[in-house]
């Protein structure tokens, strides 16, 4: 039974990851919107002769910091509940409501998508184009980049992320039936993390 189990939960997590990349990749999940089509087309064309026979529906968006945050984010949090549901013996029902530290990282990136594309909606007024109405040049440099190239508020965010992860699922594999908890110190730079991303958003086109 435990063998079962085990391979039951690695099946389905792998499954739920694979579904994740498919759909990050054949949709618009992780991707930008674009509020002007016209400069969109104009900036592929510039940026890339290949965009020049593609139409408008074809031509793949650029790819968003704070919605692949969050995505990623999903799937972590999802995994580990399963892997705990289904792999660690003799452990009480769980609910993601006992874990603050799982509500707390759930809320920031939740926080910190809404909060990015409230920034991107009020700068559409800006008259400087946006840079994200323009094609995407590779998943890296789209969430590592503004108008003005690779930034480091971007940076940080990206790099303290995986940190954050890595110390969660680390936690994950040694914390017995609870949800992992990470300390007041990590959390809080976490939110740090986001603020600060946030803060320097506002300005990136403007």
């Amino acid at each position: 039974m435990e063998t079962f189990l085990l391979v039951l939960n690695w099946t389905l997590t792998g499954l739920f990851i694979l579904f994740f990349f498919i759909l990050a990749y054949r949709s618009d999940l992780l991707r930008d919107e674009i509020d002007n089509p016209a400069a969109f087309l104009a900036n592929a064309i510039t940026l890339n002769g290949k965009y020049k026979a593609m139409a408008y529906g074809d031509i793949p968006r650029p790819f968003s910091l704070a919605r692949t945050q969050f995505a990623v984010w999903t799937v972590v949090v999802a995994s580990v509940y399963l892997y705990h549901l289904l792999c660690i013996k003799n452990c009480p029902p769980l609910t993601l409501a006992n874990s603050s530290t799982t509500l707390a990282l759930l809320g920031i990136s939740a926080g910190t998508t809404g909060m990015a594309n409230v920034i991107d909606k009020s700068n559409a007024s800006s008259i400087v184009p946006r840079h994200q109405n323009g094609p995407s040049q590779g998943f890296f440099y789209d969430i590592l980049s503004d108008a003005s190239g690779i930034s480091i508020h971007r940076f940080q965010n990206v790099v303290w992320t995986i940190v954050a992860i890595t110390i969660y699922l680390y936690k994950a594999g040694t914390g017995g039936c609870a949800m992992p908890e990470l300390d007041g110190t990590i959390l809080t730079l976490t939110g740090i993390s986001s603020a600060a991303y946030l803060g320097l958003k506002v300005n990136e086109n403007k």
